[in-house]
């Protein structure tokens, strides 16, 4: 999606955008090396691509609907955001959709401009692309999930590495990004 990029259905709804404009995966939901397979949670790392297929370095993502900002850990460089109304999802569901982003550095060093209960349209700035927490390189780790936000902690397995992500042990309940996010105008 592009910068102010609005869509929606033929009810009025918000259609679910892809937040960058051009991408590669360099780790899918099944990676093996830190998603773990996905039996727990489902993420996606892509690297931001311009139009000629070079890398960008802290790219800019955009609202891929209009959202809310509902939790912040400084520590691990993330954010969860959740729309502000019953959106279109990529697998046609009509729901909340609730992302997770993680590893912008504005985060880690304070400047990330948003705090808990900041909005922002659909097809405005949220998030960057980069190598804040626990990253090999800059990117941006996205996990979607359908429904409210509701509790930043799983329980998943037990073990704390989970507790920030989306799972089938969460509100939300987690969904894999090519159901939850249309590619419209991404290269």
């Amino acid at each position: 999606m592009e910068a102010g990029q609005r869509l929606r259905d033929n009810n009025g709804r918000e259609v679910a955008l892809f937040p960058l404009t051009g991408f590669s995966i360099s780790q899918t939901d099944t990676g093996t090396a830190s998603h773990g397979g996905g039996a727990v949670y489902w993420a996606t790392d892509y690297l931001a691509l311009d139009s000629s297929g070079n890398r960008i370095y802290r790219a800019t993502c955009y609202a891929p609907v209009s959202m809310e900002c509902t939790f912040i850990n400084r520590q691990e460089c993330m954010a969860v955001w959740t729309s502000t109304a019953p959106v279109h999802l990529a697998n046609d569901m009509i729901d909340y959709l609730t992302i997770t982003c993680y590893h912008d550095n504005d985060i880690e060093n304070g400047t990330y401009p948003f705090m808990v209960g900041s909005q922002v349209s659909q097809g405005d700035y949220f998030f960057k692309t980069g190598t804040g927490g626990v990253a090999t390189g800059d990117h941006l780790h996205l996990e979607t999930g359908y429904g409210k936000y509701t509790t930043n902690t799983s329980g998943a397995s037990g073990t704390p590495e989970y507790k920030f992500h989306i799972t089938d042990y969460t509100n939300p309940k987690r969904l894999h990004n090519y159901n939850a996010l249309f590619i419209n105008n991404t290269y």
